[in-house]
């Protein structure tokens, strides 16, 4: 695998600046993307192909379901579209049977964090069109829509990358969607224009010519583009693994590990659970109030001696079988 350049810590200026010093860089070549869309949609053609969708509530991620017309369905988080990227970034080559690939592609983030993923580097996976659509009745999804969240999952024409520091305030910006739409469709050509046409459903994608978009993050004031960038991964690695996971017996977040890749393995009454450290900090954000406490104000960090059961519920999504 290739190493990915991370972008910067702060950020005041253009997305198209940003998209031309960080993102295009480490985006995988047109042939590799357009070979992959090829073997995609093979597999998809396939008599009886397994179809790699985002989870949904009910689902056990690496676990294949059947729906009511017996179509196979593999559901995932967020990892097939981190290992897809950093394999067609890496120039790897690509099987001439599909379901070689795709049957075993990683449906969870613990099988690929010793890969030097975009997530590692620094970005968020944030997608043109969303993974999920709130229909959750997946007993009834058809083939068509099968294909389409397959598509919308694991297809790189969906991939954009925004740094990972406040990646919830930017990743879902419709201007800077549209701004990248209209991007790949430069780059990509008719192998964005068929991704489209086949994933829409619902979703306004503004086309035509689009402003570019402000983008900023890290309390930047001005843009800074004279110093190397640094990969905050590195700030954690004495108090972490070498794989960027530490190790816990109980819940706990910390102030200076966010927007740093950093994941958590919590290991409770014979469970192990791993996410992002992120991941934990906004739902206790949402959800608690932790993060107005003294402990978390004064020592920047919060622990809770037992899972409550909320939180039991939102770590479902992160067991480790």
């Amino acid at each position: 695998m290739t190493v990915l350049s991370p972008p910067p810590l702060r950020y005041n200026g253009r997305y198209s600046e940003f998209y031309r010093r960080y993102v295009e860089p480490n985006l995988p070549s047109v042939e590799m993307v357009q070979a992959f869309d090829s073997l995609l949609r093979r597999h998809l053609a396939s008599e009886d192909p397994v179809y790699l969708v985002r989870y949904v509530k009910g689902h056990t991620r690496g676990t294949i379901y059947r729906t009511k017309q017996a179509l196979r369905m593999l559901p995932t988080d967020n990892a097939p579209v981190w290992w897809t990227h950093a394999h067609l970034h890496s120039g790897g080559t690509l099987p001439e049977n599909s379901s070689d690939l795709f049957e075993a592609m990683p449906h969870h983030f613990f099988q690929v964090v010793r890969l030097a993923t975009l997530n590692q580097a620094g970005y968020h996976a944030a997608h043109i069109l969303s993974a999920k659509n709130g229909d959750v009745d997946w007993q009834m999804w058809t083939r068509a829509e099968l294909a389409r969240r397959m598509l919308v999952n694991i297809h790189p024409c969906n991939l954009f990358l925004v740094a990972k520091c406040e990646w919830m305030r930017s990743g879902g910006r419709p201007d800077i969607i549209a701004w990248v739409t209209n991007a790949y469709l430069r780059r990509y050509g008719s192998t964005m224009e068929r991704f489209l046409a086949d994933s829409v459903r619902g979703d306004a994608l503004l086309s035509g010519p689009v402003e570019d978009p402000i983008y900023r993050y890290g309390g930047a004031e001005e843009a800074t583009f004279d110093k190397a960038p640094i990969v905050a991964k590195q700030d954690t690695r004495q108090r972490t693994g070498d794989n960027g996971i530490r190790r816990t017996k109980r819940p706990i977040i910390w102030r200076d590990l966010e927007g740093k890749g950093v994941s958590l393995a919590i290991e409770m009454d014979g469970t192990r659970y791993v996410l992002p450290h992120d991941h934990l900090v906004h739902w206790a954000r949402k959800h608690t109030g932790a993060l107005e406490t003294t402990s978390w104000a004064k020592s920047g960090s919060y622990s809770w001696p037992r899972a409550t059961r909320a939180m039991l519920q939102f770590l479902q999504g992160y067991r480790v079988p």
